[in-house]
């Protein structure tokens, strides 16, 4: 999927990446996402 890492959308110094699938049958995003 399409790889973004949001930082400053966040009230935390987390890392947060996210994996998201744009291609699944229902035409959604799925985010599959890790805290660092």
């Amino acid at each position: 999927g399409v790889q973004i890492s949001q930082i400053s959308s966040f009230p935390t110094t987390a890392d947060v990446s996210y994996d998201f699938n744009i291609t699944n049958a229902l035409g959604g995003i799925q985010p599959v996402g890790s805290l660092k």
